[in-house]
């Protein structure tokens, strides 16, 4: 079988994140001392948003703490404000996750706040 050939595009986008990677790479490894282990893919997105850095300094994704807590792959997003409710309190993604857990559309067995178990099926609307 004939090996395909990458389309020009493709390969003008690889060499420009070869180009990024070399430009920032060492302030990345400042960053994260394991950067040349992590995969390519990663390397060049880490890559990408250091140089989108220099356009938007105020947006988190490209701080160098949010560029940290993507190339360790850390869960910082996920507990940020989401919404309010009718009173004004904030409710953290942290805080929905507890009251709805993985695995609640699919069913499963849960815990009662009054001991015993029962079974989440499609049909249930009670909060455990």
């Amino acid at each position: 079988m004939a090996k395909m050939n990458p389309s020009p595009k493709r390969v003008k986008q690889e060499v420009d994140y070869a180009e990024l990677i070399k430009k920032h790479g060492p302030a990345l490894r400042k960053l994260v001392p394991t950067f040349d282990k992590l995969p390519r893919k990663k390397q060049a997105r880490a890559a990408m948003r250091k140089n989108i850095q220099e356009a938007l300094p105020d947006s988190f994704d490209y701080t160098d703490e949010g560029i940290k807590a993507y190339l360790l792959d850390l869960a910082v997003e996920d507990y940020k404000n989401v919404t309010t409710d009718d009173l004004g309190r904030s409710y953290s993604r942290g805080r929905i996750n507890k009251r709805a857990p993985s695995g609640y559309k699919r069913g499963g067995r849960v815990k009662m706040k009054y001991g015993g178990k029962a079974c989440r099926g499609r049909k249930a609307n009670y909060k455990a």
